[in-house]
């Protein structure tokens, strides 16, 4: 039975903010451990510490600490800070702390530091094998190994549409997640409808489809966890359907593919050649960009620059520089934001001045969640630029839209002649 003492000091902060609670229950850890993450948010960090030195000094509490710890480093894209955080936490935890995007962070290391500090971490929990391994995974296996939305995507992928949706029905899976997929997984084209054979993705850097039969070429730019926002397979089931060839790049010099991809060429200029060759091969006529998250920033410079006939960003982040990204809140992956505002000219994180300078003659589409409001800005700063339609999705409240994209039919569409 619950404590009654418990249930009334509960009831009694309802309708309170987390500052109130604290006041009148200065020893209630659920407001101290949301308040430090709170400021946090609002990059208030002395405070944030002092809110999680007030927690008692149990495990549960110290790997809490911990995770405030790492979660100040990453803000301030202290990459030497964040790198010994990691090193402590498998040393003086034996709870695991939760560790926000710690795969997009652990990309930031040395490719020899995050490899130890992966293991290391897979090796104390196992579960987090998933987080620390690389995120390019096939959906065409036939035994999947991977976590319980992977294990639904793989099931569906191989025309196991019902199985799929029973097992994003189990209550460990996220309402919202499932109620984006269960529609997209129907939606999947039957592999006896497609018109060229599909990709098997093998997380190469530059996966190559064979060739369509229509002269339309598909280029997709995915974003930092190397999806397009789902497997790049699911994509291409919807292409082959309708006979197009395509090419998935994947941005293996964390630049925004601004410096280019590596596995083409050393450098943008070079990278938008070996493209023109691909292209050429496939005998294109007709060219369609898709980006995901930052891939959408690229597909953006690099579809008007190879003239594509339309573009669509789902979630695509328009300008990067420090003075936008402040100014709209948007503090995701502080680290990556920090290297590349380093690494580049404020002209080269920012599309607008293309995007004017095309003066419409390419159609871009931008698609994002009309409750996500970063995404919102992000649309919205390009919003008075000939050529660009944004569209909006009600209701959606997260950064990975492209399931709601598909289940709008706008994916669809975009691919039609």
């Amino acid at each position: 039975a619950r404590s009654g003492n418990a249930y009334v000091k509960r009831q009694s902060t309802w309708g309170m903010s987390v500052s109130t609670i604290i006041e009148k229950f200065p020893e209630n850890t659920f407001a101290l451990n949301q308040l430090a993450v709170h400021y946090i948010s609002l990059n208030r960090h002395d405070e944030a510490r002092t809110s999680a030195a007030l927690l008692p000094d149990t495990e549960r509490w110290r790997a809490f600490k911990l995770s405030i710890e790492y979660r100040i480093a990453v803000a301030c894209a202290d990459i030497s800070e964040v790198s010994l955080i990691l090193q402590r936490i498998p040393q003086e935890c034996e709870i695991c702390p939760s560790l926000p995007s710690l795969n997009l962070v652990l990309r930031e290391l040395p490719e020899d530091k995050a490899k130890d500090i992966s293991e290391r971490l897979a090796k104390k929990w196992p579960n987090l094998v998933f987080e620390v391994k690389t995120r390019r995974l096939s959906v065409s296996t036939k035994k999947p190994e991977h976590n319980q939305i992977e294990q639904a995507m793989t099931l569906a992928f191989n025309g196991k549409v019902s199985e799929a949706k029973r097992l994003l029905n189990e209550p460990n899976v996220n309402i919202k997640t499932a109620s984006a997929l269960a529609p997209m997984f129907e939606r999947l084209p039957p592999e006896k409808t497609l018109r060229r054979i599909a990709i098997v993705d093998r997380g190469d850097d530059v996966v190559l489809s064979p060739k369509g039969e229509t002269g339309t070429t598909l280029l997709v730019f995915t974003g930092l966890a190397d999806k397009a926002m789902i497997p790049i397979e699911l994509i291409d089931r919807f292409c082959a359907a309708e006979g197009h060839s395509a090419i998935y790049l994947r941005d293996a010099g964390r630049s925004a593919y601004i410096s280019g991809i590596p596995a083409l060429a050393q450098d943008f200029e070079g990278t938008l050649a070996a493209l023109v060759t691909l292209l050429e091969r496939y005998e294109t006529q007709k060219l369609l960009c898709l980006g995901t998250s930052i891939g959408g920033f690229a597909a953006i410079r690099y579809g008007i620059r190879l003239e594509a006939d339309k573009i669509m960003g789902a979630s695509a982040p328009t300008n990067i520089t420090s003075e936008f990204i402040s100014s709209i809140g948007d503090n995701r992956g502080q680290l990556t934001a920090r290297r590349l505002q380093r690494s580049f000219s404020a002209g080269e994180l920012d599309v607008k001045p293309e995007v004017v300078a095309q003066n419409g003659r390419c159609k871009i589409d931008l698609w994002y969640g009309d409750d996500y409001p970063i995404d919102v800005n992000h649309a919205s700063y390009l919003s008075d630029c000939a050529g660009v339609n944004n569209f909006p999705i009600p209701g959606l409240d997260t950064h990975s839209s492209m399931p709601s994209i598909i289940n709008s039919g706008g994916f669809q569409e975009f691919l039609k002649p």
